[in-house]
């Protein structure tokens, strides 16, 4: 893993709830993704690629991939969204708002407190947005 030392702690954390949904890999016990947790596999998926975790596994290669496609970019949805999400910025830096309580202890992503790994995902955005 390359989660970089400040953030070791916050991995370990999404880590340790990875058998919460019933099965391990953060899963229902009939092996589904999704559930409405923050400690689903999706969700954990996204959690440890903000954390710096290499995408090499394959679910989360494919979580990391799906920003990347230029039919979402293209969207109005999108759009609409990174315009709210532009409307919050705090001098150029996203700044998390609201948290799940499961989440509130992850050091990442304190609510109210600027985000650095926040702030260069968005920044990645931007540069898809730019590549077209």
């Amino acid at each position: 893993m390359a989660i970089t030392k400040p953030y070791a702690a916050d991995a370990d954390e999404i880590i340790s709830h990875r058998y919460d949904q019933g099965a391990d890999l953060w899963t229902t016990p009939d092996r589904r993704l999704l559930k409405g947790t923050p400690f689903s596999a999706y969700g954990s998926a996204l959690l440890l690629l903000e954390l710096g975790l290499e995408p090499q596994d394959p679910l989360l290669k494919g979580v990391a991939e799906l920003s990347f496609y230029a039919r979402a970019r293209a969207d109005a949805r999108f759009r609409e969204a990174l315009a709210a999400l532009q409307g919050q910025l705090v001098e150029g830096m996203i700044v998390p708002q609201r948290m799940s309580p499961k989440l509130a202890g992850l050091s990442f992503c304190r609510k109210g407190q600027p985000s650095a790994l926040a702030t260069a995902r968005y920044q990645e955005i931007l540069a898809n947005l730019e590549r077209g």
